[in-house]
């Protein structure tokens, strides 16, 4: 399927897209502090334990998705994509 939309169009989308990340990226983030003061975590746990997890539920569904449906070369490709750009990521920074 392929859309005919305008470039000022996909501007705009991209734009409201961007804003929307960053604004909910922000509320994370406070939603994690507040969870971090309410039970006394430590701001280490929140942010390696909690953001990490939630970060990732994405790629969970998606992987969960496509076993679900048996597309398992989705799955794999998900679970093998993900290791390797991490990996890339790493040790390039």
């Amino acid at each position: 399927m392929h859309l005919n939309l305008s470039f000022n169009l996909c501007l705009l989308i991209f734009s409201v897209s961007i804003f929307l990340l960053w604004y909910f990226c922000s509320k994370l983030s406070a939603i994690v502090d507040f969870i971090d003061e309410k039970f006394k975590l430590g701001n280490a746990f929140g942010g390696t334990i909690i953001l990490s997890v939630v970060t990732n539920l994405p790629e969970t569904a998606i992987i969960l998705s496509g076993a679900i449906k048996g597309n398992t070369d989705l799955a794999v490709g998900n679970i093998l994509g993900g290791i390797v750009i991490q990996s890339a990521l790493l040790i390039l920074f």
